[in-house]
């Protein structure tokens, strides 16, 4: 997969398990940055160029943006309408006879309802078991867990449930200690199915390469902006 970002002729190549470090130093710059990032997300144009091979892929169809980690939302619609499809699949895999016995006993017991009721009334005969997750309110679990954990459920989720193939984290090294990072990369590495990219941006900057201790090599690849406003922000890149 390459990444291009036309406005400052920027071009990175995704390497597996490799994480790629942008730095902006310019305020204005890394603000026109992140508007391309958003308005592509949102299915807009802009200067940024994802591709693979001869393929352009649509930013907002292959990538999740992470903008405040304390916001990530395990349980979006997005995540539940995957979630619920994925449950689906194995009720009707797994659990056949049990959803028609189910369904046979709710539909007996609106039935007899019917019979008490002065008025006849209508229903259903099959049972969308799409419908059952709503009125029941499944969901994943999330109680109990510091946003660190949340973050590192988010991307689990992203990667096992909704296929994304490039994360973009926004300033997250502000938030998490030099192991969580590591932690962080990790995760993301070990859950992907096939080739994953992870982007991130954050207000640091390293010059050299960082290694990240896990079963498969990880490193930091840098790459500066180089401006007169020395405010520096960073934007982190790693195929996954």
């Amino acid at each position: 997969m390459k990444f291009i970002y036309g406005e400052r002729e920027l071009t990175l190549e995704f390497r597996e398990n490799e994480v790629q470090v942008i730095t902006i130093e310019n305020r204005e710059y890394f603000s026109a940055f992140l508007q391309n990032l958003y308005n592509q997300s949102q299915g807009s144009e802009g200067d940024i160029i994802l591709s693979e091979g001869e393929k352009i892929l649509s930013l907002n169809k292959v990538a999740e943006i992470v903008w405040n980690p304390f916001s990530v939302d395990i349980n979006n619609k997005k995540i539940l309408g995957k979630l619920f499809q994925k449950l689906k699949t194995v009720s009707m895999e797994e659990q056949y006879a049990e959803i028609c016995e189910l369904n046979a006993k709710v539909v007996h017991y609106l039935d007899d309802l019917n019979l008490k009721m002065p008025y006849p009334i209508q229903f259903r005969l099959e049972l969308d078991v799409l419908d059952l997750y709503k009125i029941y309110g499944v969901q994943l679990d999330t109680e109990e867990i510091d946003m660190f954990e949340r973050l590192l459920e988010y991307v689990k989720v992203l990667e096992s449930l909704c296929g994304v193939r490039l994360l973009v984290f926004v300033n997250v090294k502000n938030y998490l200690s030099e192991m969580q990072i590591k932690e962080l990369y990790k995760t993301a590495f070990y859950y992907k199915k096939g080739e994953r990219t992870c982007l991130q941006t954050e207000r640091q900057y390293r010059s050299d390469p960082e290694k990240v201790a896990m079963d498969t090599s990880v490193s930091e690849e840098n790459y500066m902006f180089p401006t007169a406003d020395r405010t520096a922000v960073t934007v982190v890149v790693a195929e996954m």
